[in-house]
């Protein structure tokens, strides 16, 4: 299934008052890598998401979601990843 990262990046640059310009120069990238990112053109590397979150304060997905076709659920289900794994008292006893 193909994925989509979107973004808030205009409305994040917005609420702080920043150009595209003060962005790039925060992220050491030129001006049109900050346009080409919140155009979605190009999607950002962990390390600069990581950045822009600490930059706007922001959790990382709080600035970007990875939104799937048709799918309710935006991440695919993982056997064992889930609450069925969580370590708390409880759990620990019914596996004993």
């Amino acid at each position: 299934m193909k994925h989509k990262l979107t973004n808030r990046l205009v409305e994040c640059r917005a609420a702080k008052g920043i150009s595209k310009s003060q962005l790039a120069y925060y992220l050491d990238l030129d001006r049109a890598a900050v346009t080409r990112l919140e155009r979605g053109d190009i999607r950002p590397s962990i390390e600069t998401a990581f950045r822009l979150a600490a930059y706007f304060k922001k959790p990382v997905d709080e600035i970007f979601q990875l939104i799937e076709g048709d799918a309710k659920n935006n991440f695919p289900s993982v056997p064992g990843c889930g609450q069925e794994r969580q370590t708390t008292p409880e759990t620990i006893k019914e596996r004993q």
